[in-house]
């Protein structure tokens, strides 16, 4: 599976958003419109699927990280998702 990593990702703000909620510029400089299910498409039709990876999530919490609150105390998941490109190999979302 050829995966492709972000180079640029611009966010649109939810007033400006419809299907597409982002453009990402891959690093072969391919434009990508992306949909909140996962997928996305360039301006030929080429459907690409978002890759992802499952890391352990790290004993301290940063500031970034999703964290849930219970009983004043931050409680984080075993895993969390860590971004690392976009294929047209696949036929969903990937999780490796």
């Amino acid at each position: 599976m050829t995966i492709l990593k972000e180079k640029k990702f611009y966010a649109f703000w939810p007033e400006d958003a419809d299907e597409n909620i982002a453009l990402v510029i891959l690093e072969d400089g391919t434009e990508l419109l992306v949909h909140n299910n996962g997928t996305a498409e360039d301006a030929s039709g080429n459907r690409y699927f978002h890759v992802s990876r499952e890391e352990d999530t790290v004993s301290e919490p940063s500031l970034d990280a999703w964290a849930f609150l219970y009983e004043d105390k931050r409680i984080l998941p075993d895993k969390e998702l860590v971004d690392v490109g976009w294929t047209v190999d696949a036929d969903a979302p990937v999780i490796l």
